[in-house]
This record gives C-alpha cells, structure tokens and sequence, in this order.
C-alpha cells in the first residue's frame, strides 16, 4: 500500500511519514504517544529545607547535601493555595542540565500542626 505525497501547506514532513508508517490511518493519540517518547529526561528528586523566600515566588532551598539553590513552587501547589515558609520540608525537583534551579513540588506536613482554620467566605467566579 503506496502513501501518496501530502500538501507541505497541511503537513510537516515528520507527520507524513509517521501518517505513512501507520497505514495512512491517522490517529492522534498514536502520534502523541510517539512525540512524548522522544522528549522528556528524568528530573532529579530532592529534599530540603526553604532557607529564604524571595520576590516573585521564589525560595532560596538548603538541599540534604549541603547544596543551596533557587526554587519556585509547581503550578499545583500555586493552584490549590499551598503556603511555603522558612523552615518547611519540601521535595525539589531539578532538571540535570541545571543545578542551580529546582521546582518545588511537595511541601512535607510540619508535625505538631493540624489542619487549617475555618476557611473565609470564598467569592463565586
């Protein structure tokens, strides 16, 4: 079965011979697969304690291992309100292309502290 040539107005060249080796059979959630294989390394995982926090939602993080660098928090914590302060655990994650910056993902429970207060009135969007 012969793929006939696409119109470079409608594809990229990678997406026809992926088209192609699929039988002419388009289906997206094949080619996504294929797209996410090729992209992404593995992040380095630590822990720490927020030494500083810093304009603009960063934090100044002393590592396990002796090492400081500078983090800010992952979109889940920023979307669900989690508060960082000085002296909390947190777990960073770090790419190995650059040591020096880190996202923090995971804010440990401190012990003694129980769940928040009663909540104020929240506004309808």
């Amino acid at each position: 079965m012969a793929c006939e040539p696409l119109s470079r107005h409608h594809f990229h060249f990678a997406h026809h011979r992926l088209f192609c080796a699929f039988g002419g059979v388009w289906q997206a959630h094949i080619l996504s697969k294929a797209r996410l294989d090729l992209a992404k390394e593995e992040l380095l995982t630590f822990e720490g304690e927020i030494e500083e926090v810093l304009p603009d939602g960063r934090f100044r993080v002393l590592l396990d291992n002796d090492h400081r660098l500078i983090a800010y928090t992952a979109g889940k914590m920023r979307r669900y309100r989690i508060r960082t302060v000085a002296g909390d655990r947190v777990h960073v994650e770090m790419t190995p292309y650059d040591l020096s910056k880190g996202r923090i993902t995971f804010r440990e429970r401190t012990p003694g502290q129980g769940p928040g207060g009663p909540r104020g009135r929240q506004f309808r969007r």
